[in-house]
């Protein structure tokens, strides 16, 4: 056991030591003196190769051509000096001048006869000149020729100084582009591990604040750029190097500790908090909209009264001053007023916007204080209120429907099959009675019984049909087929199967306008259906004694069939709750129907194109349904008239 909780306290300790390495001051002084060494490496190798690549040296087989190259530069300042001798006719300076030059001979020629000079070297004969470095040019009208000495002398500094460093430089050429790679590498592993280390505590590893990450950083920024533009100044205005020097280096110093400051900062995520600005934002933040711009325009004032200000100082003229000072204070008389009455249209908006969010659906804006865009955006708030209010008004309707549905639905199942159960527990028992005593009496029961169980399982089995068909209409998973049918024989043909069954109630039919030949584009099933269900309405709901007009005809390219009725009861149902699902004009459902009846027709009528109109007054009814007219010529109508033939035919089975 306590070697596992030794074991657990190395790996601790460990884990903590990883954690704290670059947070070591050592690893910290280490890193930052590599920073320096690295940085003053890499620009040395980098002028060093720069320089060797002026020279031409990467390119080049040899050094001897650059030797060359820098020899006559150094043997042309050799020609003028010696010229500058010869204009004052100081021969024997010139003479002096050679000797302690690597240069053997030199030959100077001009028109001008007292400028024409040979210089050769003791030890060295005129016809017998080295010809290693042979140089030669022109300084006005005066032509010259030189040959330097190959075996330099390390007393002549200018050619012997320019060999060795060529030589030099040609050698280690590749030398140089390694150093500033490597360099490179290692100063970008110093910054890295410096990096990591600001700001961290040793003892824990974790970044923590210090005394100078606690003042604001727009305070610290401030400080160091008037600082920094003061040393610039001292360093382009003073001409004394060590002045330049130490203003630069201090320069160099403050930068170093301002980004210090700044990568500590950005570790501890304070960059932006730590400041006066975001102070005074969050500040700013809890005042309202209209103090916020009346601050703003302060300070917009304020920067451009002490601007004209300054102008003013360096011009030294007063009339600017004035001038400016009165076309502003013009301007902010006309403009601030506009901005003002901007920001209180605006703030009236914000205040509608927030009502809406908190639920204040009720709320309106005043637009007698807006104009242009800003009252037809109040205009669409008030909209948008209303259509919320609208919106609510539908999702409390539909809630109140969904009640009722299920209301409705578990009355209309619960009546058939109660009397199922009922009749069925009778039946039985008139069948116990049957065994245990027989007797036509009770064979008369079971026959009564089955009568009503058949009925009410029909009944329960229409109800179920209808509620899968008019299930299927307002998913849209009906299947339709479209062809081309006459409206007014649909009709007529429908009418038929119902004659007998008004004439029971009494019910006249008045037909007017009837007429065969109004073609539409429809299902002739559903169209069955449509005019079924409101033929059985009618019957069903119609008051005993009195007419049932019906009318189909052609208005304006539509198709209209019109079903017109006086009601058996005052209809206080509304027309768009009487075509929903359930929905009958008897609150208590006494009557015959189950409620399914006009919203299957509704339905059926919107899923074929065409549309559904319900009208009330008082107890008269109207039905008005409307499909666009088929103009299209019908060549087959014996194919058609046995359509509506089989679909009437068919009646019964839908």
């Amino acid at each position: 056991m306590s070697e596992n909780n030794t074991n657990t306290e190395i790996k601790e300790t460990e884990k903590k030591t990883n954690k704290s390495f670059t947070a070591n001051p050592f690893v910290k002084a280490f890193s930052f003196v590599g920073i320096i060494f690295f940085c003053a490496a890499l620009i040395g190798f980098a002028l060093l190769a720069y320089d060797t690549v002026e020279s031409g040296l990467y390119i080049s087989d040899g050094p001897d051509k650059v030797i060359k190259s820098n020899f006559q530069y150094t043997a042309y300042q050799n020609a003028c000096q010696v010229i500058a001798y010869l204009e004052r006719d100081a021969e024997d300076e010139a003479d002096d001048f050679l000797s302690e030059r690597n240069i053997a001979a030199m030959e100077i020629t001009s028109p001008n006869s007292n400028l024409c000079y040979t210089y050769v070297r003791e030890g060295y004969d005129k016809n017998q000149l080295p010809d290693q470095y042979v140089l030669k040019g022109k300084i006005g009208m005066e032509e010259w020729k030189a040959y330097i000495i190959p075996e330099l002398d390390a007393a002549d500094d200018n050619y012997y100084l320019d060999y060795t460093i060529n030589v030099y430089q040609y050698r280690f050429r590749y030398f140089f582009l390694g150093g500033i790679l490597l360099s490179a590498i290692l100063l970008v592993v110093c910054i890295v591990v410096f990096i990591l280390g600001i700001g961290k505590s040793y003892k824990t590893g974790e970044v923590e604040e210090n005394i100078f990450t606690k003042i604001p950083f727009d305070i610290v920024t401030v400080i160091y750029l008037f600082a920094a533009c003061c040393l610039l100044v001292i360093f382009t205005q003073i001409y004394s190097a060590e002045e330049q020097l130490i203003s630069f280096s201090f320069l160099i110093l403050i930068s170093i500790i301002y980004g210090i400051n700044f990568i500590h900062r950005v570790k501890l995520k304070t960059i932006f908090k730590n400041t006066l600005c975001w102070r005074l934002l969050k500040l700013l933040s809890h005042i309202s909209l209209l103090w916020k711009t009346i601050l703003v325009l302060v300070f917009i004032s304020t920067v451009e009264t002490l601007a004209v200000i300054f102008i003013s100082l360096c011009y030294r003229d007063i009339g600017i001053f004035l001038f400016v000072t009165f076309a502003l204070f013009v301007e902010k008389c006309f403009i601030y007023p506009i901005v003002l009455y901007i920001v209180l249209m605006t703030k009236q908006l914000f205040k509608a916007g927030e009502k809406l969010s908190e639920g204040d659906v009720d709320y309106k804006i005043n637009l007698t204080s807006l104009v242009g865009d800003y009252k037809k955006h109040g205009e669409n708030l008030n909209n948008l209120s209303k259509a919320v209010n609208n919106a609510v008004d539908e999702r409390m309707k539909s809630e109140r429907m969904k009640t009722e549905l299920i209301t409705n639905v578990s009355h209309d199942l619960k009546t058939p099959l109660t009397s199922v159960i009922n009749y069925s527990d009778l039946i039985n028992r008139e069948i116990d009675s049957i065994e245990s005593n027989e007797s036509d009496e009770h064979i008369e029961k079971i026959s009564e019984y089955s009568e009503v169980l058949n009925r009410q399982s029909y009944k329960l089995k229409h109800l179920l049909e209808d509620l899968v068909e008019v299930s299927k209409a307002t998913s849209g998973n009906m299947e339709l087929n479209i062809e081309r049918l006459d409206a007014g024989t649909i009709l007529s043909q429908a009418l038929g199967e119902y004659e007998e069954r008004f004439e029971e109630k009494n019910l006249e039919t008045v037909v007017s306008a009837c007429e065969e030949g109004l073609y539409v584009k429809a299902d002739s099933r559903k169209l069955w259906r449509v005019t079924d269900n409101l033929l059985q309405n009618i019957y069903k709901y119609a008051l005993p004694g009195t007419r049932v007009f019906l009318e189909a005809k052609e208005i304006d390219g539509k198709i209209s069939l019109t079903f017109k009725n006086t009601s058996r009861d005052i209809i206080t149902v509304s027309p768009e709750e009487l075509t929903e699902r359930f929905t009958r004009n008897d609150d208590s459902r006494h009557t015959e129907g189950n409620g399914l009846g006009l919203a299957i027709a509704k339905t059926l009528t919107e899923a074929m194109g065409g549309k559904f109109m319900l009208n009330t007054d008082g107890d008269l009814f109207k039905v008005t349904v409307i499909f666009d007219k088929d103009t299209e010529t019908e060549k087959d109508t014996e194919k058609e008239a046995d359509t509506y033939t089989e679909s009437s035919e068919n009646s019964d089975a839908v």
